[in-house]
């Protein structure tokens, strides 16, 4: 089991955010690459149109390397979406289903969500989202059992 990698983000200790299906956080070294990433944009005449190839194509070669794969095993396009549509057209399945788990939690409550409950919340430091009739609960691997644990105690306070 992975441990947790809270200490690449920058979230704050009394912060639990369990809501990465709608925006996860972002790690530092990212961060920092795309602060990097926004300045060579500002000087654009500075990039070649064999710089889009040389980058993909080295980002390629090492998330396949990281999925047991190798470059020609990885597409990139345009949005997640966009790929997701594509390789359910094309029938293409994860290599390594078996390393896959479910990490979104759907709570229901018998008479509905309560009222302003994503407000509340939020005002214990505690964000998740509502998705239909639940509330959405989905953690990263930078939550702690803290985090879990303050869920539950704020939920406690608020219902």
């Amino acid at each position: 089991m992975l441990s947790c990698q809270r200490s690449l983000f920058d979230i704050p200790h009394d912060v639990a955010y369990l809501n990465c299906a709608y925006m996860s956080s972002l790690m530092n070294s990212v961060v920092r690459a795309g602060e990097e990433a926004v300045r060579g944009k500002s000087q654009p005449w500075g990039t070649t149109s064999q710089d889009f190839f040389t980058q993909s194509e080295h980002t390629r070669a090492l998330f396949g390397e990281l999925i047991g794969g190798g470059a020609d095993d990885i597409a990139i396009v345009p949005s997640a979406s966009y790929g997701i549509a594509v390789a359910a057209a094309i029938g293409r399945k994860t290599r390594n289903a078996n390393l896959r788990a479910p990490h979104f939690l759907g709570v229901r409550f018998p008479d509905g969500i309560p009222e302003n409950l994503l407000k509340k919340l939020a005002n214990k430091n505690v964000y998740v989202s509502i998705r239909g009739s639940s509330l959405r609960v989905t953690p990263h691997l930078y939550n702690t059992d803290d985090d879990i644990d303050r869920l539950f105690t704020a939920l406690d306070a608020c219902l």
